[in-house]
């Protein structure tokens, strides 16, 4: 004799009305394979797409591996130091380029480097070129190209410091 299992009704997954689930248990072992299933996917995919940004980084002469900064510095040529701040959003972080919008702060070497004044002007910035530094994957390549000025590309070595890119 087959012996039947008392159960309350529940609702079921997407309809609007009350169904008995008595003898009906396989029905909600497979309601929470499914619930199990779909968040073990969704925290898989948050769990990728967080460790492919952290898997590349960008050196600056702080000599930090940063991702995503909202400051990077550099000395570039003779000394002369750039900052680029409030870097935001960096679009494509990650891949091979990525984009980000800030404001860079030089020194205007006028009428010389010792003697320049800072002046700042919003620009674009973009890093590329992944390499391996010290065991972990790096931007090495920043071009800029600001409001006021001319665009530059510059190679950033390992040690997080700027040299000019020879064409």
């Amino acid at each position: 004799m087959r012996r039947l299992l008392l159960e309350p009704k529940i609702p079921p997954f997407s309809l609007g009305k009350e169904v008995s689930v008595t003898g009906h248990r396989s029905l909600r072992r497979v309601g929470t394979l499914v619930a199990i299933g779909l968040l073990a996917v969704g925290l898989t995919w948050s769990a990728t797409a967080a460790s492919a940004d952290a898997k590349v980084f960008v050196r600056d002469t702080t000599h930090r591996y940063k991702v995503r900064p909202d400051v990077l510095k550099y000395i570039f040529g003779a000394g002369t130091p750039f900052k680029f701040t409030k870097l935001k959003p960096w679009n494509g972080w990650g891949n091979d380029k990525t984009r980000a919008r800030g404001v860079l702060h030089y020194n205007d070497c006028d009428p010389n480097c010792a003697q320049g004044h800072e002046r700042k002007t919003h620009t674009r910035v973009r890093l590329s070129h992944i390499d391996t530094c010290h065991g972990r994957q790096v931007y090495t390549h920043l071009h800029y190209d600001p409001r006021k000025g001319h665009a530059d590309t510059w190679e950033i070595n390992c040690a997080g410091y700027a040299l000019p890119l020879n064409h």
